[in-house]
């Protein structure tokens, strides 16, 4: 029954009950038999959510609990038959690993890429971005990966894309500096990740990978030319993640410990789905706990029940996929039939964009970039953008440089997207809010309501736009007419966004986009429009201090014309007020301010105002 044992979590023998009866268990927590919770937010299983692969000193006094039996169709050992992972990779394995990748043709040529993207897209509930996160771990689970890899290659990512941002920053920094004739300090950037997120991200490519395991979805996208390399950990033949016996010493039985109970808890999720329970059911349950109980919201709660979420999300996506498994699966409910194509555009073509520049390149001319696959990944780069994380605006301006590059008009491109893909609901739960770590700007993070279809339109206009005022060739500019507007409105509107976009330019430029002198009129000109107009205001005030009054049939136009402020001549500055809470409370300055922000990366991509 799904609301069996609700209510306050229960606490493993030998331990200390939780103070104040509360269920708050810190993310980074090494306990192994800390307060456990079913997959609906009550009581299951006990592991902690200890991270992956920085498993502290384990203080269980007993052992570790016995495992259900796995309730595939052949009875399998209690850890599964995959079951052998150790958490620590050698740099021996790490290397061979690497070479037999390279060696199969992945459809995924940057695994990281692809899941930090919808890693970030997916922190605002976004069901879809969690969708093309659980298709890209399962592509990457067929095509042979292992769990160990992926971990490594996210933290190589996420130190790498620091340290980038540290150099150019720095550069920066310095240039201006030098300029100013001052002393440069070192620019310190955040990582892309914090340690926490980083944490979250590696448990749901284990959790992942464990329900595909316990499912009996098949390898079958691995290479035969990883046949007669050497055998490795993640050969068609290996583990994509298992777990160590208890056997194991020193770190590998820490490792595994934590990776048993959340086998377990797979198994027991699996059992739910048996039952008849779906993720729609699921969640709705989750969000009646949610608005009903106060102890819902405590993290170590909110975890376990997205952690709920993302199982069933996987059974969802596999069998929305028609693959093969072991267990027998229902029609997908929560999830669409059609793939949503965010694979398919992390291969080849669609991660160079100086390989579309490239005139040799072009003479070897590689597939396209499908255009699906290139808007799911510009949508799900558009809303981690929206979010607060520039790397995913940096990532968002490489496929409209890849888009625009190919000939793709801004209507086709956004054509491909679909109204129900940009809701912000029925995804995996929050558990901290975006952290500044993950490439995010100063601007405060965006409501739930400015991630829209309107919004993405204006964005792909603006890039395009940006694109075509400096000079970038459009390869069917000559064959298509408004390539360039993929709006809601009329002509004005992309006129204004025209303007717009040479506004950001020119003050890139060093120029003042807010002034454009007009030739001064001709003093007699002058002379006559200060004469009457001076007389007017003299017989008025001679008129108010008699204490004449206004005649009834004056006309709002000639009134408004009187009330006009006098300026002093042409040119004149205007009163500047600055309002330090307007970036939190107006949500037109946070759109206006990342329009600014996206216009200016896209200059940049090209090499305009980088110097």
């Amino acid at each position: 029954m799904l609301l069996r044992g609700c209510g306050q979590p229960q606490v493993a023998r030998g331990q200390a009950p939780l103070q104040g009866g509360r269920s708050y268990v810190p993310l980074r927590s090494a306990s192994p038999s800390s307060a456990s919770t079913s997959p609906a937010g009550c009581c299951l299983t006990s592991f902690s959510a200890a991270p992956l692969g920085r498993v502290t000193a384990l203080s269980s006094p007993g052992p570790a609990p016995a495992l259900a039996p796995s309730p595939r169709a052949q009875p399998v050992p209690a850890l599964g038959r995959r079951a052998q992972f150790v958490a620590s990779a050698s740099s021996s394995s790490a290397s061979s690993s690497a070479a037999s990748v390279a060696a199969a043709e992945s459809r995924i040529e940057e695994p990281s890429t692809a899941l930090l993207l919808a890693y970030f897209a997916a922190a605002n509930r976004s069901l879809f971005a969690a969708q093309c996160l659980v298709e890209a771990l399962v592509e990457l689970y067929r095509e042979g990966r292992s769990f160990e890899e992926l971990q490594l290659m996210l933290r190589l990512a996420t130190q790498g894309a620091a340290a980038r941002a540290r150099a150019a920053a720095s550069a920066a920094a310095s240039g201006a500096e030098a300029e100013a004739g001052t002393g440069g300090e070192e620019v310190v950037q955040p990582p892309l990740l914090q340690s926490q997120d980083e944490d979250v991200l590696a448990s749901w490519v284990a959790l992942v990978f464990l329900t595909l395991d316990e499912l009996g979805v098949p390898r079958d996208l691995v290479s035969s030319a990883s046949d007669s390399s050497a055998p490795t950990s993640y050969s068609g033949a290996g583990p994509a993640i298992s777990v160590a016996g208890p056997g194991g010493g020193g770190g590998k039985s820490e490792g595994s410990t934590y990776l048993r109970g959340m086998l377990g808890y797979v198994r027991q999720t699996l059992g739910m789905y048996d039952e008849g329970q779906s993720l729609t059911a699921v969640a709705g349950l989750q969000g009646l706990v949610q608005q009903s109980s106060n102890a819902a919201s405590s993290p170590f709660l909110l975890l376990m029940q997205q952690y709920t979420r993302l199982v069933l999300l996987t059974v969802e996506v596999v069998a929305a996929a028609g693959l093969a498994t072991e267990r027998p699966l229902r029609p997908a409910e929560a999830v669409s039939v059609r793939s949503s194509g965010y694979v398919g555009a992390f291969s080849g073509s669609c991660n160079d964009v100086a390989a579309a520049l490239d005139a040799d390149a072009s003479a070897q001319q590689q597939q396209p970039c499908p255009s699906r696959g290139l808007a799911v990944r510009m949508l799900i780069a558009f809303m981690g953008a929206v979010l607060g994380s520039t790397w995913s605006l940096d990532k968002f301006v490489e496929a409209i440089r890849v888009a625009y590059d190919q000939g793709v008009a801004a209507d086709e491109l956004f054509a491909e997207l679909d109204e129900r893909e940009f809701a912000q609901s029925g995804g995996l739960l929050p558990i901290s809010s975006q952290p500044p770590a993950a490439g995010s700007s100063q601007l405060p993070v965006a409501p739930q309501h400015e991630i829209t279809k309107t919004l993405l339109s204006s964005w792909i206009s603006l890039s395009y736009m940006t694109l075509a005022q400096l000079a970038v060739p459009y390869p069917s500019a000559g064959e298509k007419l408004g390539w360039a507007w993929a709006g809601f409105g009329d002509p004005i509107e992309a006129i204004g966004m025209n303007d717009f976009v040479g506004n950001v330019i020119r003050q890139m430029a060093g120029g003042d986009p807010r002034t454009t002198p007009a030739p001064p009129p001709p003093p007699d000109m002058v002379a006559q429009n200060l004469g009457p107009a001076g007389g007017e205001e003299e017989e008025e005030e001679e008129g108010a201090s008699e204490g004449e009054e206004e005649p009834a049939g004056k006309g709002l136009e000639q009134l408004s014309k009187e009330r006009r402020p006098r300026r002093s001549g042409p040119g004149s500055p205007l009163l500047r007020v600055q309002d330090d809470s307007l970036s939190s409370t107006s949500t037109a300055f946070r759109v206006l301010s990342q329009q600014v922000t996206l216009v200016q990366a896209v200059s940049r991509s090209v090499g305009f105002g980088s110097a």
